[in-house]
Parts: structure tokens; C-alpha cells; sequence
């Protein structure tokens, strides 16, 4: 308002608390790109981040990025077995095993309900990756805890080097695709057959 002298004497105005709206539009931003059980990243986020990945390697020479498709074996039976609730219990649990044995830099995100995505970009040297992708069999060999019983799991690991993802995309879309890689890659011979070999997820009495 403004006096008879003419200077502003008061002003006049309305303000709204926009937080709870901010929050809420945030949680719906994270929750659209992450895996709603795990909080990991979901398929669509952890396609964004391989593509932002492959676009940095091919002006950082250094920079070689590994992909891995993890497949819990046979899955479906633990849940038969144990029950809908409990498997979501175990793949939680297993997300958080994982979490653990990576760097910052990597990102391990839920593909699909068994099936788990990794991006490793914290080692480069061939021989190192494949040691870590024996420890990621064995991490997911660990035995679960759940009431009296103990629940193991195994997993089939595919996984692709920089330059064979190079190769695989010359091939494909100038957007990576899962497609270029499976359980089944040559490259992971060592650890998914040692993973094979020690049989199926199975819950015990």
C-alpha cells in the first residue's frame, strides 16, 4: 500500500508451502526409474546409463566398461516353494549383497523379476573381471537364512567386454541393447560354468 507521501507503506501478499508437492513430484521422478522392491534402478534408468557410458568411451580411450547380465537360476521354484513374500524377501536381500561388493562408480540394476543388470566401470583389466565376476557367483551362493531352512541360490553370469560390446553394436542400434549380451557369452565361460556345475537355486530342510 502506498502512504499519502507516496512511498510503500505495507505490503500485501500470500505465501503457500509447496513443499509436500516438491517431495511428492520427486518421489514420483525416482520412483519411474527405479525398481520399486530393491530400490535399485530399473531397465529404463539402467539403459540411460549404459548409453551415457558408451558415449564417454568413445572419447575416453581409458574408459572400458564391462556388462553383466545376471540370471538367477530357476528362480520360479524358490518361489513355489517358499511363497511370493519370501522370494521378494530373497531377491531383496540378495540386492543388498551385491550393492556391497561394488564400487561407487558401478551401477547394478533389476532388469526383470530374477534377472539383474551391472554396469562395472571400477576394473578394467580383463583377468580382474572375471575374478569379480566369480565373486559375484559367490556372493549369490551364500546361503539365505530363512526360518529353520537355508535357501541357496546360483546364477548364470554373461558378460561382455568394452570392445566386444563395440563389435556386438556395429551390428545394432546406435543405442546399446541387452540383446548384445546373454547368460550364455563366451566371455563369462569361466565363471557361468562354474556356476552350472554347482547346480540349481534350491531351498533346503
Amino acid at each position: 500500500m502506498v502512504g499519502s507521501d507516496g512511498e510503500v507503506s505495507r505490503v500485501v501478499g500470500t505465501l503457500t508451502d509447496v513443499t509436500e508437492a516438491k517431495n511428492a513430484e520427486e518421489r514420483l521422478l525416482h520412483d519411474s526409474v527405479h525398481d520399486n522392491l530393491t530400490g535399485l534402478p530399473n531397465r529404463k534408468l539402467f539403459i540411460d546409463r549404459l548409453t551415457a557410458v558408451a558415449n564417454f568411451a568413445k572419447t575416453m580411450p581409458n574408459l572400458r566398461p564391462t556388462l553383466m547380465v545376471i540370471d538367477l537360476d530357476r528362480f520360479k521354484q524358490v518361489n513355489d516353494s517358499v511363497g511370493i513374500a519370501v522370494g521378494d524377501s530373497i531377491l531383496l536381500t540378495l540386492a543388498r549383497r551385491l550393492t556391497r561388493i561394488l564400487k561407487p562408480q558401478d551401477t547394478l540394476a533389476r532388469l526383470a523379476g530374477d534377472q539383474f543388470g551391472l554396469i562395472l566401470l571400477s576394473e578394467q583389466d580383463s583377468a580382474k573381471i572375471t575374478a569379480f565376476a566369480e565373486t559375484i557367483r559367490k556372493t549369490i551362493r551364500a546361503p539365505i537364512a530363512f526360518n529353520d531352512r537355508e535357501i541357496f541360490l546360483t546364477a548364470s553370469i554373461g558378460l561382455a567386454l568394452s570392445d566386444r560390446r563395440r563389435s556386438c553394436r556395429k551390428k545394432s542400434s546406435r543405442t546399446p541393447s541387452l540383446r548384445c549380451i546373454t547368460p550364455s557369452a563366451s566371455a563369462a565361460t569361466a565363471s557361468t560354468s562354474t556356476s552350472r556345475r554347482c547346480g540349481r537355486a534350491r531351498p533346503t530342510g
